[in-house]
């Protein structure tokens, strides 16, 4: 019996990796596989499928050019077959624009011919994000590899997009054993299928009139490769003995059917399993070599390349892939439904994808726009077909070159770009799931670029003479059918929300810079954006909150529930007793109308009203509640007043909580820094701070000056700044308590483990909220925030450090 042995690795790195992690990955890994690879390249019928992620690459260009010289000579070898990819490792599918895909597809292409001279014909299949493959992606992936002349070749898993069993009577798909109590006759399905012994080999499908081949990757041989405690010994002579007795088992029956093809084993796993998992790169290095000993050694087995085994052994058969489903565990995470639930099962994601969304929609109509105006462009079909077609960055790009100038040109494709990397797998979707926790620091990076993205387009906008409007009401802009105000400046973005007037979303922007003096400092090259860019210098997300379990509303004891993001300036009514403070009235979720709304001379001005009657001591008190909310370039000032009916017979006090998503940042050495200086003032009032490990310490100090949060920044670049935040209150009365406590405490408290669960000030930010008793009915509080750059000297005050 012959077969065929593939060994898929694949060297998986995201953008936006923490330095000291990619480091020793680094270490631990990627040098151990490029001594192992060059000893292996000599080996006698060695052959390695690998594929790298296109950030992985554009590290290697930006920081290991010597490691990559060495990769580049053993390609040159011709042992190692390049397994194509979508350059950013997108999720693509979410995205509005089905052109992505093409350009995710060339611009992976443009990586491997300049670096290893390799064409995308020459690839030896495509490597789809693993944890879906639905129909919109199939059709347009296998589209756009066939446009640029790749073989459309994919490696899936076969326990997850092959089904090899159908329903029967009595089984978990029978309703009427389910409800009734009786067998239904007519589950039982008719329709031929294979058994998973016999996916050993290439199968043909099409899709949209279009054909691709798909061979199944089996979860046994992924997940016991390089394991030392995997069933029998563990050795490499018995993972072997396990894939030869497979392809034995494959052709027997491939012959039984009267199909004489040799059969193949697809061997895919991380290639950061060897080294970084275990933490012993020698003693795996010493097992990968002794199994490719072993294969090499071997008459009746032989390593090859996906796309070689295709040309010589063609398809097993047509046999359709269960497409539409994600692997199980990502399915569970997502509401069964893939990628896509992710949008709406997580606050923060549906805003970052929402966010994306509309400016897809307006770069929509600056093309519309384009194309009628500059191209002469009237027939709305053809403009249609345009918008439809897979390649309309290319056409729009090319035009843009010959009807204005190649500088807009540039400036649209890198809008594009960034677009592209913002679906990029792990810094958003991956590492969300419940195994991993939370990310903000990789989040808030994609969602700094979109903030530039936003001012791309305004350039772009104004270059044919497009009105670029600014603020606005935008209806349903998180998909919950809700109304937010935007407002933009030069200097911010913010969201506000009417429900309880506060700001859900807030990015603020460098007074000192605009877009063209920053894409400079970020830029690898057109566009590549650095690998360690620092974005924090000239972009900084005030407020873009995971979602926090202090606020999840369960509608029952079964898990429906519903996690939400916090919100900044959230306003409640509270109550001093022997423990402390203690909110009575929460008013977050409060509907505001808007009232006056209205550009003035230094910015634009809100005005939110809204009455509610609560009941204290059994007497009725009927509330008014009044926010004014000023935007300037660089700040916000909002103003809170509540006023009662009738004199409030408890001691109520009105808070006003402040919240930043802020945070301190260490990529090289994992020791951020952060704290708040708390400035003179005149009034002493009692300052309670809570501490990681939920402890509170309280002392005395001067609070109605001014108070600033300062975090400090390092990263990759070994570049080390200071920023702040600066707050300044003001009330009628005095201030009589202020608290200072981690933003979130807990991120999906009880469906996520302890560790990843538990968020901190460095995790999540911080959250100060100032007391003022309410007198006569009344009470009033004025908060100016003021975003800081680049700190050069020390604030003046009481330093309470949070790290």
């Amino acid at each position: 019996m012959k077969g065929y042995i593939a060994i898929c690795q694949h060297f998986h790195q995201p953008y936006f990796q923490l330095h000291k992690t990619r480091e020793q990955v680094y270490e631990l890994s990627y040098l151990s596989w490029i001594n192992l690879l060059e000893k292996l390249s000599t080996v006698n019928g060695f052959y390695m499928n690998i594929h790298f992620s296109g950030p992985f690459l554009y590290w290697l260009k930006d920081e290991k050019k010597e490691y990559l010289i060495r990769l580049c000579k053993i390609v040159d070898t011709g042992t190692l077959g390049i397994i194509g990819g979508f350059a950013d490792e997108a999720f693509v599918q979410l995205s509005t624009r089905q052109d992505d895909i093409l350009f995710q597809v060339k611009e992976y292409e443009r990586l491997t011919y300049e670096l290893f001279k390799m064409r995308s014909s020459e690839w030896q299949g495509f490597h789809i994000p693993e944890r879906e493959c639905g129909e919109l992606l199939l059709n347009n992936t296998t589209r756009a590899l066939l446009s640029v002349g790749a073989k459309p070749i994919y490696y899936l898993d076969a326990e997850t997009f092959y089904q090899c069993h159908f329903s029967f009577p009595g089984g978990n798909a029978d309703y009427c054993k389910r409800f009734f109590g009786f067998n239904d006759p007519v589950s039982k399905t008719s329709f031929s299928h294979y058994p998973k012994t016999l996916l050993r080999y290439a199968f043909r499908d099409i899709i949209g009139g279009q054909e691709f081949l798909a061979i199944p990757i089996h979860c046994e041989e992924r997940y016991w490769f390089m394991k030392y405690d995997m069933p029998a010994n563990g050795n490499p002579a018995d993972y072997f003995h396990m894939i030869k007795k497979s392809l034995k088992e494959a052709h027997k029956q491939g012959e039984a059917i009267g199909r004489d093809v040799i059969p193949l084993a697809v061997i895919f796993e991380d290639a950061e399993k060897l080294g970084a998992w275990s933490g012993n790169p020698v003693r795996d290095c010493e097992w990968l070599s002794s199994l490719i000993e072993l294969v090499c050694n071997d008459d009746e087995v032989n390593l090859i390349g996906l796309k070689d085994y295709c040309e010589e052994q063609g398809s097993f058969d047509t046999y359709p892939i269960r497409s539409s489903h994600s692997y199980i565990e990502f399915e569970n995470w997502t509401a069964k439904r893939g990628i896509r639930g992710v949008v709406y099962g997580d606050e923060k994601i549906r805003k970052m994808v929402t966010l994306l969304h509309q400016l897809e929609y307006r770069t929509e109509s600056f093309e519309k726009y384009f194309l009628k105006g500059y191209c002469e462009v009237v027939n709305d079909r053809l403009i249609s077909s345009v918008m439809e077609a897979i390649d309309r960055y290319i056409v729009i790009s090319e035009l843009l070159e010959e009807r204005i100038n190649k500088s807009i040109s540039d400036k649209y494709m890198l809008l594009c770009r960034i677009r592209n990397l913002l679906y990029q797998e792990d810094s958003k979707w991956a590492i969300r799931h419940p195994n991993y926790g939370s990310a903000p620091y990789l989040d808030n990076n994609g969602i700094c670029l979109l903030e530039i993205a936003e001012r791309i387009l305004w350039q772009l906008e104004s270059s044919v003479g497009m009105v670029v409007s600014k603020n606005d009401c935008i209806t349903n802009w998180m998909e919950d059918y809700k109304n937010r105000f935007i407002i933009r400046t030069a200097c911010q973005t913010v969201s506000v929300d009417p429900y309880g007037a506060s700001i859900d979303y807030q990015i603020a922007i460098n007074k000192n810079k605009d877009v063209d003096e920053i894409l400079p400092e970020i830029m690898a090259e057109t566009y590549c954006i650095r690998t360690y860019p620092s974005i924090y210098r000239y972009v900084s997300p005030v407020h873009f909150s995971e979602t926090d379990s202090r606020l999840c509303y369960e509608f029952d004891e079964h898990g429906g529930r519903i996690e939400r993001c916090r919100k900044s300036f959230s306003i409640s009514l509270s109550q001093l007793g022997e423990s402390g403070f203690k909110p009575i009235v929460n008013l977050s979720d409060l509907y505001f109308t808007i009232t006056e709304r209205k550009e003035t001379r230094n910015g634009y001005q809100l005005v939110f009203e809204a009455e509610r009657n609560i009941q204290l001591a059994k007497i009725n008190h009927l509330i008014k509640l009044k926010r004014k909310f000023l935007f300037g370039k660089n700040e916000v000032v909002v103003e809170t007043s509540i006023e009662a009916g009738n004199a409030l017979s408890e001691d109520l006090y009105l808070t006003v909580a402040f919240m930043t998503s802020l945070t301190a940042s260490d990529e090289v050495d994992f020791c951020p820094s952060e704290g708040i200086v708390i400035q003179e003032g005149t009034d002493e009032c009692q300052i309670m701070v809570e501490n990681e490990n939920d402890s509170i310490g309280t002392f005395n100090c001067s609070s109605d000056g001014s108070m600033v949060f300062i975090y400090n920044v390092h990263t990759g670049a070994n570049d080390y700044f200071c920023n702040g935040l600066k707050l300044s209150l003001s009330t009628t009365q005095q201030i009589d308590c202020l608290s200072i406590a981690p933003a979130i405490k807990n991120f999906y408290e009880n469906y996520v483990g302890k560790e990843q669960s538990c968020l901190g000030y460095t995790s999540s930010g911080v959250t100060i909220t100032p007391f003022v008793k309410i007198r006569n009915g009344k009470a009033a509080l004025t908060v100016k925030q003021e975003f800081l750059w680049d700190i050069k000297t020390p604030i003046k005050g009481k330093y309470i450090s949070l790290t």
